[in-house]
């Protein structure tokens, strides 16, 4: 699947520049921002000095087409060149809670964390849309059970399914997380999301610090509109030197993905963002 590994001294010259530029952070990022067969972005992320990847999973990498070999010549190819998957990414295209795609979409969630566990991550991250109340009890069990299925699948193989909420405040996450009794269930937090759902970054991080398992880091301008107006980090409103200091506080030991949706330049934008969050890090001593 992967083909012959790059000769010994490239790899060799390319981890020891990345191992000398390494923040304490770990820095992760998106492979497909790349738009490039999997093999290639892995290549161009060892090159751009970060140890982490993010991989998404259907769009990048097909569960149901990777073989036990093709495992091994992955996991194989990634040691060479000093990588490790951050975490799997499961992208929903419909509505998590529409009664009619749940099977679909439980289905979806359990290849995602079977591909996780064959790639040695501990992270799945997705997104169920907007929490029910507990008002809409149909909609809320529906969830809630949901969840426990999937907990129970990750605490057998060693993977926390990780929840990206936008809107919901952290109590309500938090009440959430309450209900599942079969397993762990993570938190994604992206401080970006939090602010453009008028949630505390601080209080969010400090409610749900035990259950943070991964961060995304993106930046945004708060222009009073639904969603704010996403930007390059430090660029935005986001204290990018108050979210290292609230990660070294809480003892985050997880990766930061640094991401941007929207984007004409997304490969330029996040490696921009890699950079000022290393300088951050390293003159806060994180």
């Amino acid at each position: 699947m992967l083909g012959s590994a790059h000769p010994t001294q490239i790899i060799s010259n390319i981890v020891k520049k990345s191992e000398t530029n390494m923040s304490p952070l770990r820095l992760a990022i998106p492979t497909e921002m790349y738009q490039s067969p999997l093999k290639k972005s892995i290549l161009q992320a060892t090159m751009n000095g970060v140890k982490g990847i993010r991989i998404a999973a259907h769009s990048e990498l097909k569960p149901e087409e990777l073989t036990a070999t093709g495992t091994r010549q992955l996991l194989h190819y990634l040691r060479e060149m000093g990588l490790s998957v951050a975490a799997v990414n499961l992208p929903l295209q419909r509505r998590f809670n529409t009664p009619q795609h749940v099977d679909t979409h439980v289905v979806m969630l359990k290849s995602g964390m079977q591909l996780a566990a064959s790639l040695k991550s501990k992270v799945m991250l997705f997104q169920p849309g907007i929490i029910p109340t507990t008002e809409d009890a149909d909609a809320r069990n529906q969830l809630v059970d949901i969840l426990n299925d999937v907990a129970q699948l990750g605490n057998h193989i060693g993977v926390v399914p990780t929840l990206s909420v936008s809107a919901a405040h952290s109590s309500e996450i938090a009440n959430l997380f309450a209900e599942v009794t079969t397993g762990q269930v993570g938190f994604n937090f992206d401080p970006a999301d939090v602010i453009s759902g008028g949630n505390a970054v601080t209080e969010t991080a400090r409610t749900l610090y035990d259950s943070i398992l991964h961060v995304t880091a993106r930046d945004i301008i708060d222009d009073g509109s639904t969603h704010g107006k996403e930007t390059v980090i430090g660029q935005g409103d986001v204290d990018w030197l108050e979210i290292v200091a609230l990660l070294n506080e809480i003892g985050f030991q997880g990766w930061v993905t640094v991401d941007r949706l929207e984007s004409e330049n997304r490969v330029r934008d996040i490696l921009l963002g890699i950079d000022r969050l290393k300088n951050l890090a390293g003159a806060h001593g994180v």
